[in-house]
């Protein structure tokens, strides 16, 4: 039989207990994990989900992380009418990372609460938004992190919102 071939057996009483057939027939907790052989571990998703953000701003951080917004760049693949310039400083292409990160407004922001936590800040370059919350989790003792996770979050959620 296949992988992908499942059977579900239902007792009178408890649960309905899966079995997986991958040549021998799993039950319980080892064919829950047989449904997750092959995916791909992204140690920034799980620190989405493990912070002490609402859950809504941690869907909304998910989403940007897979570049998965509706910016202008997002809707012109999608072949939508798009404005191509940022609404907020109508510079650059409107990009996930370049309006929660790289835009003028967002590192306004980003200046005044790393100025806030006593942290040095230098915006060389462009980042992409991982790598700006790598660097923001960088400059902060370990403690802090799950805070700054938090923190980081619910800022360019309230960038979003603007």
């Amino acid at each position: 039989m296949a992988c992908t071939d499942w059977s579900y057996t239902q007792q009178r009483t408890g649960p309905v207990p899966v079995e997986v057939d991958i040549g021998r027939k799993l039950h319980g907790i080892p064919a829950y994990r047989a449904m997750f052989i092959g995916t791909v571990s992204n140690p920034v998703i799980q620190r989405v989900w493990k912070s002490w953000a609402p859950l809504r701003v941690k869907f909304f951080t998910w989403l940007a992380l897979k570049s998965r917004l509706w910016t202008a760049d997002r809707r012109r693949r999608h072949s939508l009418d798009a404005h191509d310039p940022c609404w907020l400083c109508d510079q650059e292409a409107e990009t996930v990372d370049h309006l929660l990160v790289n835009c003028s407004f967002a590192k306004v922001i980003w200046w005044n609460l790393t100025s806030w936590m006593d942290c040095t800040c230098s915006f060389q370059g462009q980042f992409t938004l991982q790598s700006w919350w790598d660097y923001l989790r960088g400059i902060q003792g370990w403690d802090r992190r799950k805070g700054v996770d938090s923190l980081f979050m619910c800022i360019i959620w309230a960038i979003w919102k603007e």
